[in-house]
């Protein structure tokens, strides 16, 4: 009776043992697809992340070439157009300046010559008596011809009387003021322009910054979680052969004792095994097995009880 026990419990071990075999050769094809069909995702994102970086940095940087290409050709019309404007101010304010000293020496060449003598200006305006000397000594004139000489009508000798000094001093600051006011306008347009250009420039230049930022963040991590699924597929890899080393001993017809150490080898990965069974009396059997891998820095264990009637 107890032979036949004992044989009916190897047979029933040595089935189990096939059944479980089995199962981890289903488990481990299963974890091999699943694997791989977990790898061709992270690689088909990997390349579509890739590819969508390149795609977006190439937008970026045309974007920024054609910034700053618009960028210096708005400088360069913005520093012609200033060096036109300021070669026109200057060929104005130079012949305003011109014109200005023409009309002061008029005025300075008109105030030389003096009236001598008892004068009279009639009710038109014409002097009709009276002489005027236009340096020393003094120099008398006799009669002249009728000439309009400023708001006076003169006829008495070379005379230079009265001029409208005070409009045409009006007139050439008023000019030279509306000037000034036009050159002030365009430094004002022109400097709105540039500060414009810049906070535009700054603008792009803080979204780009951002955008750099988030896909690097983005790619860290996808670098994170392709790490982290390969660190995951390794254990399992290692689970599995551990896994496939692990054997339950069989105890022989008359012993209490069994010892029985197992090796698997699973997709580039070693898993060792050793396993102690013992006879508590003629119905029960306890068994411990334990399992690691190659560098022998992961575990697997595991115990059993057996009742045989």
């Amino acid at each position: 009776s107890l032979t036949t026990r004992v044989s009916t419990e190897e047979v029933t071990r040595a089935a189990a043992d096939v059944s479980l075999t089995s199962a981890l050769a289903v488990e481990a094809a299963a974890r091999v697809t699943g694997d791989a069909s977990l790898t061709t995702a992270l690689s088909v994102e990997a390349s579509t992340r890739s590819t969508a970086d390149i795609s977006l940095a190439t937008a970026i940087a045309a974007e920024a070439s054609d910034r700053i290409a618009a960028d210096h050709f708005l400088t360069g019309s913005l520093h012609n157009e200033t060096s036109e404007r300021r070669a026109a101010e200057t060929s104005l304010t130079s012949r305003v300046a011109n014109e200005e000293t023409a009309r002061i020496n008029l005025i300075r060449a008109a105030s030389n010559r003096v009236l001598i003598g008892e004068g009279a200006v009639d009710s038109n305006g014409i002097i009709t008596k009276g002489v005027v000397y236009t340096s020393a000594p003094y120099s008398p004139t006799g009669k002249a011809s009728l000439a309009i000489v400023g708001d006076l009508k003169v006829v008495s000798g070379d005379v230079f009387v009265g001029t409208n000094t005070v409009g045409l001093q009006a007139q050439v600051t008023a000019e030279v003021s509306t000037r000034a006011s036009q050159v002030t306008s365009l430094a004002t347009a022109l400097t709105a322009e540039v500060t414009a250009r810049t906070s535009a420039d700054a603008s792009l230049s803080t979204a780009i910054t951002n955008e750099a930022t988030t896909r690097a963040a983005m790619d860290t991590s996808l670098s994170n979680r392709i790490n982290a699924n390969t660190v995951e597929i390794n254990k399992i890899r290692r689970g599995v052969a551990m896994a496939a080393a692990l054997q339950t001993p069989v105890i022989a017809q008359g012993k209490d004792n069994a010892v029985k150490v197992g090796v698997a080898y699973f997709d580039g990965e070693t898993g060792l095994a050793a396993g102690y069974a013992r006879r508590i009396s003629d119905q029960f059997q306890v068994n411990v097995e334990v399992a690691t891998n190659s560098k022998f820095d992961e575990t697997v264990a595991r115990g059993g009880v057996n009742y045989s009637w």
